[in-house]
């Protein structure tokens, strides 16, 4: 995984644009995203290189793979 600054209008824009769907961790204040907080995102370097609009970010490879962030998710989960 590759982690990733973005502002909240990039997020949106980005959704809007291609229509993707972003997933919002619990703490969130507002349950929504503003539009001048700069947000850690999370994505596989595929994606990056998918659209365009990232290409001049500067980001992160993660030490773990994604299958690992994967299991920590589906186990979070099913503890509530």
């Amino acid at each position: 995984l590759a982690f990733i600054a973005l502002t909240g209008n990039e997020i949106t824009l980005l959704m809007k644009k291609y229509g993707l769907v972003g997933e919002l961790r619990d703490g969130l204040p507002v349950r929504r995203i503003m539009a001048h907080k700069i947000y850690r995102t999370a994505m596989p370097l595929s994606f990056l290189k998918r659209f365009p609009e990232l290409a001049d970010k500067q980001f992160t490879l993660s030490k773990r793979c994604f299958w690992e962030y994967a299991v920590d998710v589906l186990q979070a989960q099913g503890k509530r």
